[in-house]
Order: C-alpha cells, then structure tokens, then sequence
C-alpha cells in the first residue's frame, strides 16, 4: 500500500535490460486446488554468471537468490535455508509452513536442473 511516488506523479516508462528479456527462464508454480491461489511460486532466470531465482506465494515477501554457475543440489538448499527464515512461510488454508517449504526445495531443484544442463538433481 506505499510508494515512492509523491501525490499526483506517476510512472510513465519502465526500461528493461534487452539480456533480461533474451535469457532462458523457467517457472513453476503449485496450488492446492488447480484453479486455487498460488501456494507456491518459482520463477528462474539464466544469467551470465548462473541463476537468478525468485520465490514467492509461499513466503510473506519475494525472496531474490543468486546462484553462481555450478550451484548443486546442496548448495541450492543451504541458499534457501540462508535467505528464507522459518517464519516467512505463509501458514495457511492454501498450505503448511513445511509444505511449502519442501516444495520451494523441489521447484527450485527442478529449476536450477532446467537452466543450469550438466547437473543431476542429486550432485553437491
């Protein structure tokens, strides 16, 4: 419900990076209910340097991580665990905390496998 934008002012154009939009991305997304909320939210982008991944529906605010070139299995989860708090899953009639919690781990592996060729599921 805040902006920066002062009473009266307004955005008139947003400039996007042509490399942002010519990447490869990848986005998951799971519900308890095919046409429910969302519960949980991935979207990842290949850069230059490895991968971008946002996580949202499942945490109170978007989660942004960087991951080098190279990032495996368990070091995607410890990446999780250090910018996701226990506390920032949402708790609710749309799914658990551990819930969603274990399905941000099996969306962003499945991401982090489909932008990042060369890495099984289970390498470190």
């Amino acid at each position: 419900g805040r902006t920066a934008l002062a009473p009266g002012e307004l955005i008139r154009s947003i400039l996007l990076p042509a490399a942002a939009l010519a990447s490869r991305t990848a986005f998951r997304r799971l519900s308890l209910s095919n046409l429910g909320r969302s519960a949980v939210l991935l979207i990842g982008r290949r850069t230059a340097g490895g991968l971008r991944l946002t996580v949202t529906a499942s945490t109170r605010r978007p989660v942004q991580l960087l991951l080098p070139a190279g990032t495996g299995a368990a070091d995607l989860a410890a990446a999780l665990d250090a910018a996701i708090e226990p506390g920032m899953y949402h708790d609710d009639v749309h799914g658990l905390p551990e819930w969603r919690r274990d399905m941000t781990y099996l969306l962003g592996g499945q991401i982090r496998a489909e932008l990042m060729p060369g890495r099984d599921e289970g390498d470190t």
